[in-house]
This record gives structure tokens, sequence and C-alpha cells, in this order.
């Protein structure tokens, strides 16, 4: 993988500072996460940008996890599996090949309170009884089409620090 820096600059000896994107290029041949790409902490969004093209190989995984986002204004040719996690984002133009995995479990609320420990996306709208709790590191995803429905006259939603509520475009919370 290639990486541009277009925005980049550097500071003081050994550190890197960063004010925009990280544009990526070239083939990704062996399973990769975006995550353990080794750039500082905070760094989590990549780019593909006109032009330039991203190569997935046969029988390699790219891993794009929760809180990291792919804007793909270029071309991303993908022969082998690209798994976005809960929480991740793939926006612009859609790979070639095949198609996206959306590895995030599907979840459906206890009676009662309801605590999310780990990253997960509602399979179908809902009504909860309880306050919810979105746990630190949890993700919970609401997909286009469905709806978290909670009595804010006496319920609550309380999202822990570390952890988020994602409504895709077309998910509600009511």
């Amino acid at each position: 993988i290639n990486h541009i820096f277009s925005t980049t600059t550097y500071s003081g000896i050994g550190t890197f500072t960063n004010t925009g994107t990280i544009a990526i290029r070239g083939t990704i041949s062996s399973n990769t996460n975006l995550s353990t790409l080794g750039y500082p902490i905070g760094i989590s969004t990549f780019s593909i940008l006109s032009g330039e093209t991203l190569t997935i190989n046969s029988s390699v995984t790219l891993t794009i996890p929760s809180g990291y986002t792919i804007n793909n204004s270029g071309t991303v040719s993908n022969s082998g599996t690209i798994n976005s996690q809960c929480g991740a984002t793939y926006s612009g133009i859609l790979p070639t090949g095949n198609p996206i995995s959306d590895v995030c479990v599907s979840c459906t609320p206890t009676s009662g309170n309801w605590t999310i420990i780990s990253s997960c996306q509602l399979s179908t709208s809902v009504i909860v009884t309880g306050n919810v709790s979105v746990e630190s590191s949890a993700v919970l995803v609401i997909p286009n089409g469905k709806t978290l429905d909670i009595d804010f006259a006496t319920k609550h939603l309380l999202i822990k620090s570390g952890s988020k509520v994602l409504i895709k475009s077309g998910g509600k919370i009511d």
C-alpha cells in the first residue's frame, strides 16, 4: 500500500501530525486491519483519491474497524473480502468485484432495562420498555428502515464514554 500524506506536517523529532485524511493506493496482499497499520492514535480516516486504485487480492481480508472511515473517490477493486464492523463507515464509490460484508451482529433488547455491552445493530424496529445503556466501547447501529423507540418522558438512553450510537441514513430514534 502506498500512503499519500498531502495534508501532513512533521513537527519535532519523531512526531507525526496529520491535519487531514490519509490517502491510500496500491494492493493489499495480506489480511489487513486499518487500526493496525501503525498510524498514531486518532488517524482513522483513509481516502482513495480520484484516479487512484486500491486492490484487495483474492483470499485477503481488509477490515474497517468501528470508528474508522474509508472515503472512496477512486476505484476499489475487491477480489477478496472487505469487512465493515459496527460503527465503520465506507462512503463514495462502491467497490468493483465482491460487495462489502457487514459483520455487525444483530441485537434485540431485553425486557426492562437494556444494557448493550458489545457492538451490534438492530435487525428489526423495536420498542424498549426500560432504559437503554450503551456501555464503553460498544456501538449500537440503527440501520436504514429501523427505529429504536424509547419513551423519553420516563426512560433514558445513556451513551457511555467511548461508546456510540450510529444512526444510518433512514434509521431513527423515536
